[in-house]
């Protein structure tokens, strides 16, 4: 059975973001098409990120500002 100090022994972010970078660059320079799929899958990414960080950052100030700043306005009769 494993334990849990077993498993955050095995995990090592800086290898892990090293052999991922190698990965990456021997992906994308077996012939230029690779490199145009792994460029453009980036910047996939990163519009989806950048599209989702502003709905997040957006629905933050939509609750912590309110809607209607300011006593409401007088009413009609």
């Amino acid at each position: 059975m494993a334990t849990t100090t077993g498993l955050i022994a095995q995990v090592n972010p800086i290898s892990d973001l090293t052999d991922a970078v190698s990965y990456f660059i021997d992906a994308a320079t077996v012939d230029p098409l690779s490199a145009i799929l792994v460029v453009l899958g980036q910047l996939l990414f990163v519009v989806a990120f950048a599209v989702f960080g502003y709905l997040v950052l957006g629905s933050l100030v939509d609750f912590v500002i309110p809607e209607s700043p300011g006593r409401s306005p007088p009413r009609r009769d």
